[in-house]
This record gives structure tokens, sequence and C-alpha cells, in this order.
């Protein structure tokens, strides 16, 4: 993140993308904008590019969180979506779609297969690398009434959890053990 950053100051935009891509490959775990700002670095870098597609997509991808906890949920869906076509290597965004459409409190809004598709978009743009991604896919299926599909990816994200989440992904596993999202 820091030699990116030196990168950007010095305007030398494809070299900064490369440390800030690199660092989102390394830390996927860690690479949601609410945690640390590889990807408002890599969209600036973009940005200085002449490229707006990433820092635009950043910001629908922001206003969708925000619509989302403030139970507007057609309206986070549809700046999930847009973030999506803006910048198709930003991996929050079909993820966050994923997750809305596989756990969203008004049942209106879930779609299993839907939620499928964008997580398994996110899990495909991070290598299979970020827990949280396949967590998210796993709740996905769930959704969908593929309780042995989401065993099986829960179990896989557990392997590669923090430990911190242990607990909460293996309350998962009980919960789709007994057939309920």
């Amino acid at each position: 993140l820091e030699e990116g950053v030196r990168f950007l100051k010095k305007g030398q935009c494809d070299s900064a993308i490369k440390c800030f891509d690199t660092a989102i490959s390394i830390d996927w775990a860690n690479s949601d904008p609410a945690k640390q700002p590889y990807f408002l670095c890599r969209a600036k870098a973009f940005e200085l590019k002449g490229e707006e597609g990433p820092i635009s997509s950043l910001a629908e991808y922001n206003e969708g969180a925000l619509a989302r906890k403030q139970g507007q949920y057609q309206r986070s869906i549809a700046c999930y979506e847009h973030a999506i076509e803006l910048d198709p290597a930003f991996a929050w965004a079909p993820n966050n779609l994923a997750w809305l459409y596989a756990t969203c409190v008004e049942s209106r809004y879930r779609n299993g297969q839907k939620a499928i598709r964008y997580a398994t978009s996110a899990c495909e743009i991070s290598t299979w690398h970020c827990w949280s991604f396949i967590d998210t896919l796993s709740a996905a299926h769930a959704e969908a009434n593929d309780f042995a599909s989401a065993i099986s990816y829960a179990e896989r994200a557990l392997a590669i959890a923090p430990p911190e989440k242990h607990e909460e992904v293996q309350e998962n596993i009980a919960r789709f053990r007994s057939r309920r999202p």
C-alpha cells in the first residue's frame, strides 16, 4: 500500500495500480473499503489516468451500502449493480449485492439464484481467497435451498477464516445442517 501511494504521488499511475492490486490480492479479507483504503487508492490512480470507472464505482458502492442500512433495498440493489458495471474488478460490489439477495430482512428482495451468481463472481475475482466472499456464497446457496452446497462452502470459508470468525461460521454450518437459511 505504501509503495503504491508513493507511486501515486509521483503520478506513476500504472505502477501504483499494480501495487494496489497486489496489496488487495494479498489481503483480500481486509480489502473491504470500510477497513483499508486499497480500493480507494486504486480508484484514485485510475482517476489520475483519466479513467473514472473505479472512483464512480466506489461512490455507487458506498451509496448502495448506505441505502441498505436505511432499508432502501431496491435503491441498494441498483447502486451495487451500477458499481459492478463501472468497475468489474471491484469484488466487494458483487459480494455485498449477493449478501443482500441472500439475507435481506425483507423476503421479497431475497433471491438465492441471483445471490449465487453474484457471490460466485466475487469469489472468482478474489481467486477464492477471501473467506467472507465464500461465506456469502454459502449463504446464497442456503437461500436457494441447496444446503449441501451451503455446508460445503461454509466449511471452505471456515478453513481460511480468521479465528475470531470461526464461531460465526460454525453456527451457520449448524443452521444449514438443520436446513435453515
